[in-house]
């Protein structure tokens, strides 16, 4: 999967929440501050997309994912195209059974929340928003999450798994 730069993990909680990471402010981040789902590059040491997103899981939130966690591989989404650097990145779904400690890189992430599935596919808490200052007059979906909207790709991956259209 030659085509395949990034690998993300969705990981729920008994398939009743889903762990939503935010993004530590960094001026050189275009996604500073933003929410996100476990995950990064595909480095030249993992042998699959699939060990980048366990090896990113752990590194990011100290979560060891296990085969019999592991629920599917989903079809490839682009992160990126906003900032015209589209990569393919390939989404894993985990589902656990046990709430595991969550032990963040700090210079990476900020903070976590456990988001209700119902909330995140309640049609009543989507919006619509002007978020990027790229593009200050579009309006882009969004969820409201503590305070910070959850837009984006990650929006997108999320859309695509739970099929907030269908």
């Amino acid at each position: 999967m030659k085509d395949i730069y990034a690998a993300v993990t969705i990981i729920t909680f008994e398939k009743k929440e889903v762990l939503i990471l935010k993004r530590a402010i960094n001026p050189l981040d275009p996604w500073s501050g933003h929410l996100s789902l476990p995950g990064g590059r595909i480095e030249e040491t993992d042998n699959s997309p699939h060990e980048a997103a366990i090896r990113e899981t752990e590194e990011e939130c100290g979560i060891t994912l296990t085969k019999s966690d592991f629920i599917q591989e989903l079809p490839v989404e682009k992160a990126g195209m906003a900032i015209g650097k589209a990569v393919n990145v390939i989404p894993y779904h985990y589902d656990l059974t046990v709430k595991p400690e969550i032990k963040l890189q700090l210079e990476e992430h900020q903070g976590f929340s456990w988001v209700e599935i119902d909330y995140l596919t309640n049609k009543a808490n989507h919006l619509q928003r002007h978020l990027s200052k790229d593009y200050p007059e579009m309006l882009f979906p969004c969820i409201d999450i503590k305070g910070t909207p959850l837009w984006g790709f990650t929006y997108k991956v999320l859309e695509d798994f739970f099929c907030w259209n269908k």
